[in-house]
């Protein structure tokens, strides 16, 4: 996806590696975007763009890190609803049970999408916590040019893919 220390198999090395014992017990890991869709339906899902960079996780990946990816979220494209609002937490927070929740995209995609930035080599700029260029592409980066040039790229909407580096 971008710089190797940057994406969520490094930073699930990382919580292997240094907190053994939690780790051990834990039927599952996800991210914080999917912990709060699990919490929101019940179910343990994520996007491609905010974990694997692809329709599924690579399992060379997880084999040499030493984690199964039965044990991973379930990966839905970013249009697909991972199921509907549970009845407890809908009554709650007073909206109807069983609403719709997306998987939707990680932040930078979101913010590529909120901006219009939708179509086959549109732009956007954005200069926030960090300075980032992105632009909508039509496949993949290789993998070689994404470290060479320490840019990232994520599936985003449709076929399309997203590019682009920090500042």
């Amino acid at each position: 996806l971008g710089p190797p220390l940057m994406g969520f198999p490094a930073k699930l090395l990382w919580v292997i590696e240094e907190a053994t014992e939690m780790v051990a017990r834990a039927h599952q890991i996800t991210d914080i975007k999917g912990f709060l869709i699990n919490w929101l339906t019940g179910r343990a899902v994520t996007d491609p763009s905010s974990g694997p960079g692809a329709k599924s996780w690579w399992d060379p990946v997880f084999e040499f890190i030493g984690w199964p990816v039965e044990r991973l979220p379930h990966i839905l494209m970013a249009t697909e609803s991972a199921g509907g609002l549970q009845a407890g937490l809908a009554h709650r927070v007073g909206l109807k049970p069983g609403l719709p929740v997306f998987t939707g995209v990680n932040d930078g995609a979101a913010a590529t999408l909120g901006s219009g930035a939708v179509n086959l080599l549109d732009s956007v700029i954005t200069l926030a916590t960090n300075g980032a260029c992105r632009i909508v592409v039509p496949n993949r980066l290789d993998p070689k040019i994404i470290l060479a040039r320490h840019l990232f790229s994520w599936p985003f909407v449709g076929e399309y893919w997203i590019c682009g580096g920090f500042n």
